[in-house]
């Protein structure tokens, strides 16, 4: 809804659930592949023709959390985005699956950004959450990458919202806010904690994570470098403050 808003132009999934990736008429394909959509998916030509991207990155201590929240949506009969799920189920399923996930948020950014390196110029754009919903940051966040989808070309540009527009498109399509109704939270979830607990082992593993992808990629690419970065420092203070926890007890 995002990126139509910004261009005027209709958007599809992978799975081409409306069938416009068939017929060639979406400027954008949402997707999630590498790290929870089968590979044949991937497998349609006309997918193998893109040649930019928009890599929308979150920080894996709570991007981890919010997919489990539509994990236990659907194992539940919950619509999705409507509910947070609870401390005992998140500890329950996080216990079993964390490794995994964490290697699966590596191998995704690792995946598009070799398949689209600094190199290409201006072939990926790396869009971070935490600055798409901030207040402060959220508009011209936006704005930067309007000017990524406007740069794909005349049919694109000729398209494109115009920009004093876009305070009002932030604040409907990423915070969620309609005129004339209550202000609300980028998330529609209720219920749960608005922050998950991790153990001290899941930190450092996170931490190494995070470590080895910022020496892995962070040389070629200063902006994910930097990204990282602010990751890890979130995962430090995490660690500190549950060690003041634990120390309290």
């Amino acid at each position: 809804k995002l990126v139509r808003a910004l261009t005027g132009i209709f958007t599809g999934d992978d799975h081409d659930h409306n069938g416009r990736i068939q017929r060639g008429v979406v400027v954008a394909v949402k997707t999630h592949f590498p790290s929870h959509t089968p590979e044949q998916i991937m497998d349609k030509p006309q997918l193998e023709r893109i040649s930019r991207a928009i890599l929308l990155v979150r920080n894996p201590l709570e991007a981890i959390p919010s997919y489990h929240n539509f994990v236990y949506e659907q194992e539940n009969g919950l619509l999705n985005h409507s509910t947070r799920a609870p401390v005992h189920a998140w500890i329950r399923w996080r216990n079993e699956f964390f490794d995994v996930e964490i290697q699966r948020w590596v191998n995704h950014i690792m995946w598009w950004i070799k398949r689209f390196p600094p190199q290409k110029q201006g072939a990926l754009f790396l869009l971070p959450f935490e600055d798409l919903v901030a207040d402060q940051t959220g508009v011209d966040t936006l704005r930067s990458m309007a000017n990524h989808l406007a740069s794909g070309g005349k049919d694109i540009a000729s398209h494109m919202t115009p920009t004093e527009r876009f305070p009002c498109i932030w604040e409907m399509f990423v915070k969620g806010n309609v005129p004339g109704e209550k202000a609300r939270r980028h998330s529609h979830r209720s219920g749960g904690p608005s922050e998950y607990p991790y153990t001290q082992d899941q930190l450092n593993y996170t931490l190494e994570s995070l470590q080895k992808l910022q020496q892995e990629l962070g040389a070629g690419f200063p902006q994910l470098s930097s990204l990282l970065n602010r990751y890890m420092q979130d995962v430090e203070a995490r660690k500190s403050a549950l060690v003041a926890l634990v120390a309290g007890q």
